[in-house]
C-alpha cells in the first residue's frame, strides 16, 4: 500500500469533514431534529468520527488508545446524546482534535501500514486496510453530517 497516498487521502477526507462541521454554529451542534429519524446530533457525529478513527488506527496497530472510558459512552457505536450522563467535550474542542488527528495518525502509523493484524477485522488483514476502512466509515458519517446540516441550518 502506498503510504503517502493513503495518508494524503486521509487528510483530504478530514478536511472535507471539518469544512462541513465548521459551517455549523456551536449552538446548533446539539440539535437533533424532531421527526428526522436521527438519534444523534452534529456534536455526536464529530466525536464519533474522532473516537472511532482513534480506536481503528491505534488499537489494531497495538498503540494505546488515549481516550478514556467516557469517550466510548459518549461516542462509541450505539451511543446517543440521549444517554449522556456527563458533559462530553465541547463542539469546538472536538473540531480542534479532529483537525490535529491526521498528523498524529501519520506519526504513529509511519512505516506500519503493511503490518498484519493478529486477527482480521471485517476482512481487513493489515493496519493499512483497517485505516482505509476508517476513511470509508468517516465518509458515511460525513454524509450524515450533510443531512443534519440541512435540517438544523
Amino acid at each position: 500500500m502506498r503510504e503517502a497516498a493513503l495518508l494524503s487521502m486521509a487528510e483530504k477526507v478530514r478536511s472535507r469533514t471539518l469544512e462541513a462541521l465548521r459551517s455549523v454554529p456551536e449552538e446548533q451542534a446539539d440539535v437533533i431534529p424532531a421527526g428526522s429519524g436521527f438519534r444523534n446530533n452534529l456534536r455526536w457525529q464529530a466525536g464519533h468520527i474522532l473516537y472511532t478513527q482513534e480506536v481503528l488506527t491505534r488499537k489494531f496497530a497495538g498503540i494505546p488508545i488515549e481516550f478514556g472510558d467516557d469517550w466510548k459512552r459518549w461516542f462509541g457505536r450505539g451511543s446517543s446524546p440521549a444517554d449522556w450522563t456527563t458533559e462530553p467535550p465541547s463542539y469546538a474542542g472536538l473540531l480542534e482534535r479532529l483537525a490535529s488527528q491526521p498528523a498524529r495518525i501519520r506519526e504513529s502509523l509511519a512505516g506500519r501500514l503493511d503490518e498484519r493484524l493478529d486477527r482480521p477485522f471485517l476482512d481487513n488483514e493489515t493496519v493499512g486496510e483497517v485505516f482505509l476502512f476508517s476513511l470509508y466509515h468517516e465518509g458515511i458519517h460525513t454524509g450524515h453530517i450533510a443531512a443534519l446540516r440541512k435540517l438544523v441550518l
